[in-house]
């Protein structure tokens, strides 16, 4: 009948023993907080709306612009060869409050997403033009002791020459965009006007200071008729014997 007490003891020792272990557990797997942060989310302390603690926010990193010469483009157009990617970065601030008032300090960064870079390729290719122009002949007289004083003709006809002036010009989407003056270039000389200038004496007419053909009919050029042709004015020192001063003020083919 001795056993009784015993029993009783063991039973209140293993009951004991198990709350001390209800009482382990409970303090090693109690309610879990992480203070793991994520984008928006708080750890610390709470009051309402507002938080202490440190957050995590995602930032967006802007991408830059390259440009890269292409010879195979004309000047002025471009040609995206890679589009810019932005990246992205977590900040972490430190999240106070004193006397009411929310402060915000930065404590860390790290970058998730590098961005890329955006390349554009520019044109560099130029083409060159040529804008023809006329070069105007000159006219040349010729004295010639064979013909009769105040005798003209033309002996060579004068011919323009060409020239091209030469640009470097930039077109994007078929409109000229830009251009540079090269150089000049001569296509064809100009042909020089020859005119006879008749400098003999010894068969004009002595009736006027300048010499009039002394011939049967002698008109003013730019008249029609018989006869060689004479240029004005010449003064009429003797008698008109041609008709060469209708006006009577003693010039002839004025």
């Amino acid at each position: 009948m001795r056993e009784k007490p015993t029993r009783q003891k063991f039973t209140l020792a293993i009951g004991a023993f198990a709350f001390l272990l209800l009482l382990f557990f409970g303090a090693a797997f109690g309610p879990y907080r992480s203070d793991y942060q994520s984008s928006g989310v708080l750890s610390g302390s709470q009051s309402g709306t507002d938080q202490a603690g440190v957050i995590s926010e995602t930032q967006t990193i802007s991408f830059d612009s390259e440009a890269q010469d292409d010879p195979s483009m004309l000047v002025g157009e471009t040609k995206l060869q890679r589009a810019g990617v932005v990246g992205q970065r977590i900040v972490q601030y430190q999240v106070t409050f004193e006397n009411g008032a929310k402060r915000r300090q930065k404590i860390g960064e790290r970058t998730v997403i590098e961005p890329i870079d955006k390349v554009v390729f520019v044109g560099t290719l130029r083409t060159e033009t040529a804008t023809p122009e006329a070069i105007p002949f000159t006219t040349e007289y010729v004295d010639d002791t064979t013909v009769l004083r105040g005798t003209f003709f033309i002996r060579q006809a004068g011919v323009n020459g060409e020239k091209a002036e030469v640009y470097s010009v930039g077109f994007v989407r078929g409109e000229e965009v830009e251009r540079s003056f090269l150089s000049e270039v001569v296509l064809r000389e100009p042909t020089p006007e020859i005119i006879v200038n008749g400098t003999d004496i010894s068969g004009c007419n002595p009736n006027y200071s300048g010499c009039v053909p002394n011939v049967s009919k002698v008109k003013c050029a730019g008249e029609t008729g018989p006869g060689p042709s004479v240029v004005g004015p010449l003064q009429v020192i003797g008698y008109d014997v041609y008709g060469l001063d209708p006006d009577g003020n003693d010039l002839a083919c004025d």
